[in-house]
């Protein structure tokens, strides 16, 4: 199973919160049936997000967990429509939630970051990523290897 399709891209949407956020992946992974246990895994995207800010700068949030309740490694992307605060200090637009079973999590989790962050540093991946405006152009920024 691929990493990420166009079911688990949503873009262009109103979510004001952490929480609202944080429910929107868990609604695309079960609907893509890559959760083995809903509330497992938000209850661990929560714990990882209080260990530490997951927001690195340029508008991107990477909240991510490795739980028992993930069925295959997935990337959720998501798509402000408007800025929100994700810390006291850094606001949002891009969210890219990594969700990864426990037991793969070490090498998988390390991978999936490592790929986002090479991406995040791109001047051009970014421009291209504020340009794009349909679900087949995210796809396609986030599945390319060119970066």
């Amino acid at each position: 199973m691929d990493l990420i399709n166009q079911h688990l891209i949503k873009i262009n949407t109103t979510l004001n919160t952490k929480s609202e956020i944080f429910e929107t992946v868990c609604k695309l992974l079960e609907a893509d049936n890559r959760l083995l246990d809903r509330q497992l895994f938000l209850n661990d995207l929560y714990e990882r997000e209080g260990a530490g800010a997951t927001a690195p700068g340029y508008s991107f949030a990477i909240p991510h967990a490795k739980s028992k309740g993930v069925k295959t490694a997935s990337l959720v992307f998501i798509h402000l429509e408007n800025e929100i605060g994700w810390t006291k200090s850094e606001k949002v637009k891009y969210i890219f939630a990594i969700a990864v079973p426990y037991e793969e999590a070490k090498d998988e989790h390390l991978n999936i970051l490592a790929m986002l962050a090479r991406k995040m540093m791109n001047e051009d991946f970014r421009k291209e990523l504020n340009a794009a405006k349909t679900k087949e152009e995210y796809y396609r920024l986030l599945t390319a290897s060119n970066v």
